[in-house]
């Protein structure tokens, strides 16, 4: 089977044998992270076993990393819209993973004085070449921060770094950082809706939720409005049963905050 992507460094005295290991593993973190910040982002429904970036070859064509795509297209589809916006320059549209994937690789070629070369399946030609000078300008955002709570249907719970994907609405999802303890848990309610309360991270361009760690996993069973309203009226214990104007009270109460 041939290469899905290749990632070329090309210059004077670049090889594998030239890269120390712990930097070559650096660099194939690096990529990872450029594809799969991509891949979070834009299709959401990936599963896990989905989203693996896996390594061919290394190749002596200077530094040659190609890349397979095993489990189907979405990584490969990752891989060429990063490709494509980098190639476009408009880089404030790649997600803050893509971004720091790609700060680490262009750090690698000014180290080394080399091109980084982004060649799309068995092209012969490089759909981009940065120069070894090249620079990612793009101005660090001030990121909002905050605890929130956010309410969904857990769709996917576990993983080495354990996290959880919920279901928000019939588009969106949201990856949530877990405990192991919490992943099992929540695994252990799939396909149910849950209430998390956490600290998040916002993207102040437009107000996109990019980090949610969960402190607190609030357990919850749906039920329809006449039970809610006659849970109400017990915990109430008769409180307002004697009272003749129950909205004209409640509109004072309003008016007094």
């Amino acid at each position: 089977m041939s290469s899905a992507f290749t990632i070329r460094f090309t210059g004077k005295g670049i090889s594998p044998d030239a890269v120390p290991l712990h930097e070559l593993a650096a660099l194939l973190v690096a990529a990872e992270n450029a594809i799969l910040g991509i891949v979070r982002r834009d299709f959401p429904e990936a599963t896990d076993d989905q989203m693996v970036v896996s390594l061919d070859q290394i190749k002596h064509e200077s530094l040659g990393l190609a890349f397979a795509d095993p489990a189907g297209s979405v990584v490969t589809r990752g891989y060429s819209k990063f490709v494509e916006t980098v190639d476009s320059g408009a880089l404030y549209r790649l997600p803050g993973q893509s971004l720091d994937g790609l700060r680490a690789m262009t750090r690698f070629s000014g180290e080394y004085k080399c091109a980084t070369q982004f060649y799309l399946a068995d092209s012969t030609l490089p759909s981009v070449v940065l120069p070894s000078d090249y620079e990612v300008k793009v101005p660090r955002l001030d990121y909002i921060r905050g605890e929130t709570s956010v309410y969904g249907t857990v769709e996917r719970a576990g993983g080495v770094l354990p996290r959880v994907k919920i279901k928000l609405s019939e588009s969106k999802y949201l990856y949530c950082s877990t405990t192991g303890e919490q992943a099992r848990l929540l695994g252990a309610r799939l396909y149910k809706e849950v209430g998390l309360d956490g600290r998040a991270t916002w993207d102040p361009r437009d107000g996109t939720m990019v980090y949610f760690a969960v402190d607190n996993i609030n357990l919850f069973e749906p039920t329809d409005p006449p039970s809610a309203f006659r849970e109400l009226a017990a915990a109430s214990g008769g409180a307002y049963d004697d009272m003749e104007d129950l909205d004209g009270y409640i509109a004072s109460l309003r008016m007094d905050d």
